[in-house]
C-alpha cells in the first residue's frame, strides 16, 4: 500500500511527462500511441532545388512535417524503382508502403536531412521515438561507396536540449550492389527518443527541428554511389490535459481511501 501510494499521491509531477509515464501505467491505463508523421511515397525523379520541402506523405491529425533536403548541390533525386518492401516504417511500426518510391543521399548532392514537425493539434504531445529504413549501397568494385553512416541529432525547438545527439552509427553493412536489391527489405532502424532528450513533450504550436545526416566511405573516386532511404515515422503519444490529470490524481485518491477503508 505504502508503494502505490507513493507512486501514484505523493509523486510531484512537474511536467506532463510524468502523468503519461508514471500515473496512467500505475493505473492500469495506457496513453494513445500514434505515427504522427510518416514518408514512405517520394515524388519520382530530380528536383532542382536546394529547398525542396517533402511534406509527409500522412500525419496524425492536427501535426504536419516537412523534410528538406540539402547538401553540395541542388538536385535531390528520388527513384520509383527503389524503395522497402517489408511494410513497416523501421522495424517496429506498421503501416508503410511496399511498392517503389524512395530517397537518395550521396556525396556529391544531398548529404542531409532537415525534419521538422509541428503540433498544432490543441493539445500536447510526447514525441517517444523515430524510424526510418536505410540501404548503403556500393557500385560493385572495390573502391566506389555511398554512405554507410548516420548521425540524428535534435537541433532545436519545443523538446529539450538543443542540438541533442540522439544516435551515431557508422560501418554499417552494404546491402545493395548496382541495382540488385533496389526493391527490398531495407535494414530498419527504430530510434527512441527517451534516453537523451529530457524534454519529449512538444506543446500545441510548437515545433522541433531534426538533422538526420549521412556520412562514411562515400565518393571515392569522384564516382557519385547513392544509398537509399525510405520509410520514415515519428511515432508519439497524446499528454493528458490538466483536467484529466486532476481527474486522475482524484480517482487515485478514492482508490486508496477505498482500500484504507476495506483495510
Amino acid at each position: 500500500m505504502k508503494t502505490i501510494r507513493h507512486l501514484l499521491c505523493s509523486t510531484k509531477i512537474q511536467k506532463p511527462l510524468a502523468l503519461s509515464s508514471l500515473l496512467l501505467p500505475a493505473l492500469g491505463l495506457t496513453a494513445s500511441a500514434a505515427t504522427l508523421a510518416s514518408w514512405d511515397n517520394w515524388v519520382s525523379g530530380s528536383v532542382d532545388g536546394s529547398d525542396y520541402d517533402y511534406s509527409a506523405d500522412a500525419t496524425f491529425a492536427g501535426f504536419n512535417a516537412t523534410i528538406t533536403q540539402v547538401g553540395n548541390d541542388t538536385d535531390r533525386r528520388t527513384n520509383d524503382t527503389w524503395g522497402s518492401t517489408d511494410g513497416t516504417f523501421g522495424n517496429d511500426v506498421s503501416g508503410a508502403s511496399t511498392t517503389g518510391n524512395a530517397l537518395f543521399v550521396a556525396a556529391s548532392y544531398a548529404d542531409t536531412l532537415l525534419i521538422t514537425i509541428s503540433n498544432s493539434s490543441g493539445q500536447a504531445y510526447q514525441i517517444d521515438s523515430f524510424h526510418f529504413d536505410f540501404a548503403p549501397r556500393e557500385s560493385g568494385n572495390a573502391t566506389d561507396y555511398g554512405f554507410n553512416a548516420f548521425d540524428l541529432t535534435y537541433t532545436s525547438g519545443g523538446l529539450g536540449p538543443d542540438d541533442t545527439l540522439i544516435d551515431s552509427q557508422s560501418g554499417l553493412d552494404y546491402v545493395l550492389v548496382k541495382t540488385t536489391g533496389a526493391l527490398s527489405n531495407y535494414p530498419g532502424y527504430d530510434l527512441d527518443l527517451a534516453g537523451d532528450l529530457s524534454d519529449l513533450v512538444l506543446a500545441d504550436g510548437e515545433s522541433a527541428v531534426f538533422t538526420l545526416t549521412f556520412s562514411g566511405n562515400a565518393g571515392e573516386n569522384g564516382v557519385n554511389v547513392s544509398s537509399v532511404l525510405d520509410n520514415l515515422a515519428f511515432e508519439g503519444q497524446v499528454i493528458p490535459e490538466p483536467s484529466s490529470a486532476a481527474l486522475i490524481m482524484a480517482g487515485c485518491a478514492g482508490v486508496l481511501l477505498m482500500r484504507r477503508r476495506r483495510a
